[in-house]
């Protein structure tokens, strides 16, 4: 992670190894960056790619006012088993790369 006096950014790649692997291949790489504002991180966009089970999955989040907007999604949800997250519940959210540094610069306090 790279967390400056007015930005971050920060990457985390993860993959299962070993016998898991073998029954449980998945992969997968995240990107988030955003502004920071003395210890508050606020979140600009969030990109994840990554493969599970043979199959590419990407999302694309921007966060642009109270709602996180998909720029992205493949598969798209109506072609998977997994359903849209309708508006009213990206309303006022942060990624998990954004939560973990968040968590990390309140000196882990319970509080984002």
């Amino acid at each position: 992670a790279d967390i400056g006096p007015e930005r971050y950014s920060a990457i985390a790649e993860m993959r299962t190894v070993g016998l898991v692997a073998t029954l449980f291949p998945w992969e997968s790489r995240s990107l988030s960056s955003g502004v920071r504002r003395e210890r508050t991180l606020t979140p600009f966009e969030h990109r994840t790619e990554g493969l599970y089970r043979g199959q590419r999955r990407l999302v694309d989040l921007d966060y642009r006012g109270e709602v996180a907007s998909v720029a992205r999604i493949e598969p798209p949800p109506e072609e998977d088993w997994r359903e849209a997250v309708p508006a009213d519940l990206r309303r006022d959210t942060i990624d998990p790369l954004t939560a973990t540094l968040a968590a990390l610069e309140s000196d882990c306090r319970g509080t984002l």
